[in-house]
Parts: structure tokens; C-alpha cells; sequence
């Protein structure tokens, strides 16, 4: 979890004391957290399926986990027999355990100054929209944030580069069955970001964030100033987020104090993302290393269920050795095929992003393997046709290059509190020897997957990326 910062955040401050709240303030954070979490839900196209299909649910931790029940094996005692044959001996399904982090998410704050309170005063309504307009930008990064958290691969990379020594920095786009490097899709204008080498360098190594002042292409985009220092370049090929803006440390500091990835003595079995975990990491059969070369803790990365001991514990990946190949029909008959006889799985879904979308349209249009959907007047969605079942083709820009395939009551969001303002300590609180004021937003929410037989990825797909 980090700080994300609206428009006029300041920049190195400590809160101090507080805005007294009164029942004005409170009826404004009534409305605001009402409309902010039901549209970060809406604004991510993968929660908002999820959402539809009533996945997104309110999970009892066990301190700070989320523990549930996988399972493994069926009952085996039941089968063909005769008049006179014996009944099997009574079975129980086989299952273990899995965990996940509950302690996870995304937190921010926006800010104003006394003078903006004050001309906002003058006009009617004219706080209530400063205060609309400073929420909707901190919900907008958020929602830019959590692209590369829902459909990641649970450690915070959110791309990797080839050249970061200059202000034009070239991005890796590879998205194979082996890694995943998004180009700029997890990128923004406007966000701060800085380099890692693969160990995940303490936060301490980590105060030169630089801003990403436009993005030019999938694989380019233009920083505030050139990356230097020791730990950038091609010795560190890896951005993650930023949250500080400022290098002090000590209280009224942020940037030592904002835990991003943090190594643990020297090696990265231990990462700190506080982001939920991924569609990327979830649906995987253990040959998708993380984006790091030693992160180690497997386990982790396989909600606590260890895959040498539970082989079964994957999803079908369809890959071509992390080489490109142009998609097929069969490669779709292939992943339906395997999650029908594996799992049975119902209700299936595709997700996947605008540029694979124009290829799936390419190969199915000349076999008529589309069946449109009538929804409101005017409108159409296409489903995938399989052996007359019909499946739904969702698509989210911020999905890597891969077709994800899956029945989506194998996955659940898990929120421990929607997108809101905390008011712990007073709504608004003072920004230290300044006339400014701050307030903080909290989402806690995770992701995890209870069954992976019911997911499979299709991965090394040769696309065309339109330019951004």
C-alpha cells in the first residue's frame, strides 16, 4: 500500500491536529463514499464483471489472513456396481489450505489550502466541487494503480525498460508464457515512478522518483529529467511506484517512510507490495516466474500452497516456449476442452485487451464462430461460440497480451472496506506550518483464486499493439 496524491497534495507534511467534523462534513463524506465505491468498481472493467457476479464479498479473516478450502480431489466412492454388490467405504473430498494476505490495498489523500477553502466558500457549492474534483483525480490514480495490481503478477512491477539513463526511455514488451512486460499499459501521465534491480532495493535506495511527463508509444515514454544514480539504468530494468515526492526523512518526511518492494537481507523472498494479488500470478501453473529474477518464496506466490507437494494446484497454460505464435482455432478448443474435462467448469468468460480482441476478431469472422447478443437498443456484444455454448468476450485495455479464460466463481474480491475517507481521526487534518489541510481514502481489498482448474491462460500470442 502506498500514498497516491490528488491534485494540491503537499508535498512534506505531518498531520498535527484536526478540521473538526460536523454534521455538514459528515453528510459530505456520506455522499463521497457512497459514489467512490461504487464507481471504482465500475471503472475497472474486470471488478465490475466480478462485481455483476456477486464476487465481490465482505471475507471474515483469521487475523490477517484469508484462509480458505481448496479442493483437490473428489470423493472416490461411488461408481458402477450391481444388485448384489458392496457399497464403497464412505470417502471425503481431499483439500488443503490456502492463504492470502487480508492486510492489502490501496490508500491516498488529497489536499487543499486555506485560500482555495476560502474562494471556494464564496460561490455556491463551490467547496463541494473542489472537494468533487480533487476525489475524482485521487480515484482516477487509484484506478491507473490498481491496473497493474488486479491484473498483475502480485509483486508491483509495473514495467521494465532497456535504456533508463535518458529522458526518452525505451520500454521491454514481452509478454510470453515466462514473463510479463506490459510496455507502457500500466503507465500513466503524470505518475511517479522509479528504477529497481531484482533485488528490490530497501526504500532507503529509492528517493530519485522521477515523472513520467508523456507516454509516446507502447514502448516509449518521456521522464521529468534522466534517471541517475547507482541503482538506475540498465542495472536496475525495473519501474515500480512512487508514492513520495520529496526525499526527506525523518517524521515530516514520506519518502524512506513509503514502503514500495523491500528486500530482505539482500535477497527478495520477501517482497512488500501491499497491493491484492493478480490475474497474472493467480491463473498459473508455476512456469510464470515474477518479474524478478530471485524471488524465491514461491509459496507466497502460490497463496501458500506449494507445488511440488500439490501438483494439481495449477491452471492450464497454453504457451509456446515464450515465442509468439498467431492464434488458432484449435488453441480455443484446446483451453475449453481442457477446462470442461478438468474441472467442469460453467459459465465460462474471456477477458482480454483491445489488441488481442482485433485478432480474435480476424480469426473468427471468416468461420461465423460469433454469436451477437442483443443488449439495449443499438447495441451489441459478442459471444464465443464452442461447441454451442456461448461464451462472453470482455475486454479490458489494461490486460497484458494474453486471452484469460475462466469460471469466474473461482475468484473473489475481497473487501474489507470500499474506496472511502477516514474520519479515524477527524475528516480533514492540518498540514504541519502550513494553511493547508488533507484528507486520507482507504480501500482494503484483496483478490484470490479458490480453484484454479477453472482458469486457463492462453499466452505467447503474436499481436499487433496500436500505438498509444
Amino acid at each position: 500500500m502506498g500514498r497516491l496524491m490528488g491534485a494540491n497534495a503537499a508535498a512534506s507534511y505531518a498531520p498535527t491536529a484536526t478540521w473538526a467534523s460536523t454534521g455538514w462534513s459528515n453528510s459530505l463524506k456520506e455522499f463521497y463514499d457512497k459514489n467512490m465505491s461504487s464507481l471504482i468498481m465500475n471503472q475497472i472493467d474486470l471488478l465490475k464483471y466480478l462485481k455483476e457476479k456477486g464476487r465481490v464479498q465482505r471475507i471474515k479473516p483469521a487475523g490477517k489472513f484469508i484462509k480458505f478450502f481448496v479442493d483437490l480431489y473428489d470423493v472416490n466412492s461411488g461408481g458402477a456396481n450391481n444388485e448384489d454388490g458392496y457399497v464403497a467405504s464412505a470417502g471425503a473430498s481431499n483439500g488443503i489450505q490456502g492463504t492470502v494476505e487480508w492486510n492489502r490495498g490501496f490508500k491516498g489523500s488529497i489536499g487543499l489550502s486555506l485560500e482555495a477553502i476560502k474562494f471556494g466558500k464564496q460561490g455556491e457549492g463551490g467547496f463541494v466541487d473542489m472537494v468533487k474534483h480533487e476525489s475524482e483525480s485521487l480515484m482516477r490514480s487509484i484506478e491507473n494503480q490498481a491496473a497493474a495490481a488486479f491484473w498483475g503478477d502480485s509483486i508491483g512491477i509495473l514495467a521494465k525498460h532497456s535504456t533508463a539513463s535518458t529522458v526518452t526511455v525505451t520500454l521491454v514488451q514481452s509478454e510470453t508464457a515466462t514473463a510479463c512486460h506490459p510496455g507502457a499499459r500500466w503507465l500513466t501521465e503524470g505518475m511517479s515512478i522509479i528504477s529497481c534491480s531484482n533485488l528490490l532495493e530497501a526504500d532507503a535506495q529509492m528517493i530519485a522518483a522521477k515523472n513520467i511527463v508523456s507516454i509516446n508509444s507502447d514502448t516509449s515514454i518521456t521522464m521529468s529529467d534522466a534517471a541517475s544514480g547507482t541503482l538506475e539504468g540498465t542495472t536496475a530494468p525495473y519501474f515500480v511506484q512512487h508514492f513520495a515526492t520529496d526525499s526527506s526523512s525523518g517524521s515530516g518526511g514520506r519518502a524512506n517512510g513509503s514502503v514500495i518492494l523491500q528486500a530482505t537481507g539482500g535477497a527478495a523472498a520477501n517482497p512488500s507490495f501491499r497491493g491484492p494479488q493478480g490475474l497474472t500470478a493467480l491463473f498459473d501453473d508455476g512456469t510464470l516466474a515474477p518479474s524478478v529474477t530471485n524471488f524465491t518464496s514461491t509459496n507466497i506466490y502460490n497463496q501458500g500452497i506449494d507445488l511440488t507437494t500439490y501438483p494439481q494446484w495449477k491452471s492450464y497454460v497454453s504457451g509456446n516456449g515464450g515465442n509468439a505464435r498467431a492464434l488458432s482455432t484449435d488453441l480455443f478448443y484446446r483451453v475449453y476442452g481442457v477446462l470442461s474435462r478438468r474441472a467442469q467448469a460453467k459459465n465460462l468468460v474471456c477477458f482480454m485487451n483491445f489488441d488481442v480482441h482485433r485478432e480474435v476478431v480476424a480469426l473468427m469472422e471468416p468461420f461465423l464462430m460469433y454469436q451477437a447478443r442483443q443488449l439495449k437498443p443499438g447495441y451489441e456484444e459478442f459471444d464465443l461460440m464452442i461447441n454451442g455454448v456461448n461464451i462472453p468476450i470482455k475486454i479490458d485495455h489494461r490486460c497484458p497480451g494474453y486471452i484469460f479464460m475462466f469460471d469466474p466463481s473461482c475468484l473473489t474480491i475481497a473487501e474489507a472496506s470500499p474506496l472511502s475517507i477516514d474520519d479515524t481521526a477527524g475528516q480533514w487534518r492540518t498540514v504541519a506550518n502550513k494553511t493547508n489541510y488533507e484528507q486520507y481514502f482507504n480501500w482494503t481489498v484483496q483478490m484470490y483464486c479458490t480453484n484454479r482448474k477453472k482458469a486457463a491462460v492462453i499466452r505467447d500470442i503474436s499481436y499487433t499493439g496500436a500505438s498509444l
